[in-house]
């Protein structure tokens, strides 16, 4: 009853809205153009800001401006011998500021960005001052993408750099009316830049990742250098009038070139080549034949007077990474970079002086493989609370392969997760790739690839850079992962960070990092080891530790953190332990004291404010209540007879809380409930949670996962087939006590109007007005359960009334998203998910405007081919512009032996599965595609009748993976297939893009499934595989009534994915959709005749 009453209201609330909305449009269109005036102050720094990193540095004539992490912005006006800091709002400091141009003294504008704390996405800003930074204007509505690059050339013409994004999909962008809009440049492929030099808004030159660079000509980019792809990234490009250019990156890579970036050539081998190990450059400039190049480590800046052709090293005294550099003329220069490091020199780079930041170093660097097990806890507890000086280097890569889609953008994510946490830095390391799927289980295999990465000097780079970083940051502690089973990757950097540990304090190993970089040996006092869930260590975090400074505890100051990396928290695990396994020179009572007696103000610590006035006894009632409840609440949960009785008492639960903890307990709540696929009380709690504690940032999140539960196709079926088909009333999960109208109306209207506690303040709040619309919502036909998926029609079926309830729900929702947090709700994901359900509620002509705007985005974007398909299918042209098959209907259904000589095979269309499209690298350096493999490719066959979905296949073996034969008996739900060879189908059945089924089968004919990211789904299927002398055989039938209702199937399409999984050794798939993590963008379609 509260679930039907819940969605009345919504319903409710939305048409309320469209009344305002014609009343307020015009008001608000007029606030939506007025910019945002940001009032900035001269005064100090909070200590976050005193240490937070600089990124860009710039000079009109002797004042310099210098901007980076959490919105600092520095000015000094003689030179850079002294300097003030302007406090920008406290909204601000969520961003980093990655560029700065001044046209004057007074004229200047910041670019930018940060990460939402909800969705992981991205967000650009672009600041501007006409004041000499007392004030600065942000234009809103504008959606930018992340900027890392900008620069004016007059008031009106400028260029900015940086993420791609749907409306910016080349990565640059263009304005000429300086800054009140930007348009993007054209380009024929998606691009990410990291860095950039324009002479002018329309020429310049680009790089950006795995070794791409392009020249910008005319406001168009085209493709630049030889093409081949890399493993490292450009980060300092430098570029003048006469065309000549230089270009700096990971493993000391420099290039220059003479003709504006069309050509370059590599002036690396001046350098000493021992610097490819362990040196980074990230920032390099140039006047005349002068040259300047600057990185990690920051104990030198390398110099060419004569267009690089000999080089000579300047110490600077310290080894904190630079990051920028700028010379005001032939003699004074600045150069700026971590932990808020700023040099000077006064004779043309041949001598460096620190005026800021020097000697600051970190009290723990955390070496890890894994960016999903960043210890954001351990770095909320030591350096947000405690200002202990911390950075996080992930040692492992992922960006590279078949899934490289779903760790787009991971290092921005991670940059900033880790700033949250009051981390320093957080990056990933470039040189170990895990490419190819599943490889981290494989021991000889991944040796194997990183040996062929590293030239055959694995064990000498991998040393090398390991002791480098050390050397460079100077840790008291490091901080390393625990292996787990089957991770040999966590194994082998096990390892070698702890001879690495050694090795950094040996004055005789790697001479070559204090002859040439001045790097100094340096020995860690501590080896401390995260541990694995459930093991015991010498330090334990509770996520019910009060923080004083944070006025809160350490779940509820941690959570931003992890929402901005996508870090799943595990609502069962109540500890995270740690074991110091080393020590140097410690006393022996130090086992459980993590960083020893550093005080404030340190080297390694950060000067921290008072602690302010906390009531700890309300705060440690509410903890021991949290503590109590958690507990409980995992006991009662893992007894599925006893799930539901919580949900009673969820008012009991949350009375004594307040509503940032209570928020909190109901996102853990919620969470227990979602990992043990109890889908219905899940949504219990989240829909509590959305309706109490509107404006708390747990209430997004649940947002989003219900909006996606809500509108899927496949969640709604699952649901539905459970219930009685009768005129009956439907009863579901009740929602909680003390629910009430105008109670929903409030929550709901905060959500439309206010930002929340997440990074979008600076996105000008849009008010409902402006987008609300009218609810219509649909009825399905009497008896025709197709409308599960096409939503048309009428009928009073209590399972069909049920289905409209929750897609006016999630309608509702989709509007709340839209109107209070716009730069979430355009990202893609979230926007075909609803398209999807206009798709559902017959407002097709709103669908098409989605797809629309998909379409104007480059070819090789999978959303764009996403949208592209979806047209196909609207008005059907000559060829799908995606890989499409016809499923037909077979009278005669196969004998499921393996044997694939049925009549339903022979007449089905074939598809084949062909090798991974992407690069494979070879070589630290070059990275040039490994031999095109001839392996022969599996076939697959698809055909349907009115009960079942059947599919075949043939699969050659694999000689170089286990040859287990078919087992036939004593199959069991979700078997392990770790190490097999397998074949993946995936059924996006409303094409939503979001959610799906996913049948597994491997050569053994053991199987698994899921649906959508619940394991407990266990439909039955029938499965036989066969094993001949050169493939392995299977053919499965799957009832459809296990995947909707199977009335009228027939002329519907379906998002299909089709691959074959070697772990260890790479993937076969029909589209190129992914291996391990699907990429439902780029599914094929499938059509049932």
């Amino acid at each position: 009853m509260r679930h039907r009453f819940l969605y009345s209201l919504l319903l409710r609330r939305a048409i309320y809205g469209f009344m305002f909305a014609l009343l307020s449009a015009s008001t608000v269109q007029a606030a939506e153009r007025a910019p945002i005036l940001l009032q900035a102050k001269f005064t100090a720094p909070l200590p976050e800001q005193d240490d937070a990193a600089l990124r860009a540095v710039t000079c009109v004539g002797k004042t310099v401006w210098a901007v980076g992490d959490r919105g600092a912005v520095w000015r000094s006006t003689d030179a850079g011998a002294t300097w003030s800091f302007i406090a920008l709002p406290k909204e601000t400091h969520a961003f980093s500021l990655h560029s700065v141009c001044f046209l004057t003294d007074r004229v200047g504008w910041i670019a930018g960005g940060t990460v939402l704390p909800v969705g992981g996405v991205l967000q650009g800003v672009v600041l501007a001052t006409n004041d000499g930074g007392q004030t600065w204007q942000v234009q809103p509505g504008q959606g930018l993408p992340y900027l890392r690059h900008i620069q004016f050339f007059d008031l009106s013409n400028g260029i900015a750099v940086g993420e791609r994004s749907t409306d910016y999909p080349s990565g640059a962008l263009q304005t000429t009316d300086g800054g009140l809009t930007w348009n993007p440049l054209t380009a024929k492929k998606s691009g990410t830049w990291i860095a950039a030099s324009f002479v002018s808004a329309d020429r310049g030159i680009l790089g950006g990742t795995q070794g791409t660079q392009a020249a910008v000509d005319r406001s168009s980019i085209l493709p630049a250098g030889s093409g081949s792809k890399a493993l490292f990234a450009w980060h300092g490009a430098s570029l003048d009038l006469q065309g000549q250019g230089w270009m700096a990156g990971d493993g000391a890579a420099l290039v220059r070139t003479v003709n504006h970036g069309v050509s370059w050539q590599s002036v690396q081998e001046n350098l000493p080549s021992q610097l490819d190990d362990f040196t980074n450059f990230a920032c390099v400039l140039h006047r005349g034949t002068n040259v300047w190049v600057a990185g990690t480590p920051g104990s030198v800046i390398w110099h060419s007077p004569d267009a690089g052709t000999t080089w000579r090293p300047a110490r600077t005294g310290d080894p904190t990474p630079l990051t920028a550099i700028q010379f005001i003329d032939d003699q004074q220069g600045i150069a700026v970079g971590q932990l808020g490091k700023i040099c000077v020199t006064r004779d043309g780079g041949r001598n460096w002086t620190a005026v800021r930041g020097g000697q600051r170093r970190l009290a723990c660097l955390a070496l890890q493989t894994h960016a999903a097990r960043t210890a954001l806890p351990f770095l909320t507890r030591w350096s947000r609370e405690e200002g202990y000086r911390t950075a996080v280097m992930i040692a492992t890569r992922r960006d590279l392969g078949e899934d490289a889609h779903a760790v787009q953008q991971l290092d921005m994510r991670l940059a900033h997760a880790v700033q949250t946490a009051g981390g320093s830095r957080g990056w990933i390391d470039w040189r170990l790739p895990l490419a190819l799927p599943l490889i981290e289980g494989d021991r000889d295999q991944l040796l194997e690839e990183w040996t062929l990465l590293t030239d055959r000097r694995l064990s000498d780079v991998l040393l090398a850079s390991l002791v480098g970083e050390i050397r460079t940051w100077r840790p008291s502690v490091l901080l390393i992962d625990e292996r787990r089973d089957g991770e040999y990757a966590t194994e082998l950097l096990q390892r070698a960070i702890e001879k690495a540990m050694s090795l950094a304090a040996d004055p005789t190993f790697a001479l070559n990092q204090t002859q040439i970089a001045g790097l100094a040996p340096w020995t860690v006092k501590k080896l401390v080891l995260q541990r694995k869930d459930g093991t015991a260590g010498t330090v334990r975090l509770d996520p019910f530790e009060i923080l004083p400074r944070q006025q809160s505890t350490l779940d509820v100051a941690t959570a931003s953190a992890q929402g901005q990396l996508h870090q799943r928290v595990n609502g069962n695990v109540l500890h995270t332990e740690f074991l110091i396994s080393r020590t140097q020179g410690e006393p022996a009572p130090s086992d459980r004291m993590v960083f020893g007696d550093l005080a404030l103000g340190s080297d390694a610590r950060r000067e921290m404010p008072p602690i302010r006035t906390l009531d700890y006894d309300r705060l440690t009632q509410e903890i021991n209540h949290r503590r109590t409840v958690t507990a409980a609440s995992a006991r009662i949960i893992a007894d599925p007879e006893r799930a539901g009785m919580l949900l009673g008492q969820l008012k009991e639960i949350i009375a004594p809380l307040s509503p940032e903890q209570a928020a909190q307990q109901l996102s853990v709540l919620g969470r227990m409930y979602h990992q043990r696929g109890e889908w219905s009380l899940a949504e219990s709690v989240y829909s509590e949670l959305i309706v109490r504690y509107p404006d708390q940032p747990p209430a997004v999140d649940a947002m989003l996962w219900l909006m996606q539960f809500w509108t899927s196709a496949e969640m709604n079926w699952q649901r539905l087939r459970t219930m009685q088909a009768t005129r009956t009333q439907v009863r579901t999960n009740p929602l909680g006590e003390g629910i009430n109208q105008a109670a929903l109306e409030t929550a709901l209207k905060t959500v439309r109007e206010q930002s929340t506690k997440t990074a979008a303040a600076l996105n000008a709040p849009r008010l409902a007005a402006t987008v609300m619309e009218d609810v219509t919502p649909f009825a399905p036909n009497m008896g025709d359960m197709q409308s599960v998926v096409t939503a048309s029609g009428t009928s009073s079926n209590p399972q069909q009334m049920q289905l409209a309830r929750w897609q006016a729900a999630a309608s509702s929702v989709s509007k709340s998203l839209r109107a209070a947090y716009p730069h979430l709700f355009q990202n893609p994901e979230v926007q075909f998910v609803t398209a999807a359900l206009y798709r559902r509620r017959g407002e097709s002509n709103k669908a098409d405007e989605i797809y629309g705007t998909f379409m104007k985005s480059l070819s090789d974007d999978p959303w764009n081919i996403a949208a592209r398909g979806e047209a196909y299918l609207l008005r059907p042209g000559v060829q799908s512009p995606k890989p499409m098959i016809v499923c037909k209907q077979t009278r005669m259904p196969p004998m499921l032996d393996g044997v694939l000589s049925d009549p339903c095979w022979t007449q089905a269309a074939e598809i084949r599965l062909g090798e991974d499209a992407s690069e494979t690298y070879v070589g630290s350096r070059s990275a040039a595609p490994r031999a095109a493999k001839s392996n022969p490719q599996p076939v697959v066959f698809l055909a349907h009748d009115d009960r079942f979905l059947y599919l075949a296949a043939s699969v050659p073996l694999d000689p170089t993976l286990p040859t287990d034969a078919p087992e036939l008996p004593g199959r069991t739900h979700d078997a392990d297939l770790a190490g097999f060879d397998r074949l993946c189908l995936q059924l996006d059945v409303d094409r939503d893009y979001a959610t799906y089924y996913q049948f597994e089968v491997d050569q053994r004919g053991q199987t698994r499934d899921a649906c959508w990211d619940n394991q407990a789904y266990n439909p039955t299927w029938y499965c036989a595989a066969t094993r001949a002398q050169d493939a392995w055989r299977v053919e499965c039938a799957i009832p459809l009534g296990e995947l909707l209702p199977a009335e009228r199937i027939i002329g519907t399409a379906w998002g299909v994915g089709i691959t074959r999984l070697q772990p260890g050794r790479g993937s076969q798939s029909w589209t190129g959709s992914g291996s391990t993590s699907p990429q439902p963008a780029l599914f094929g379609l499938m059509r049932f005749e």
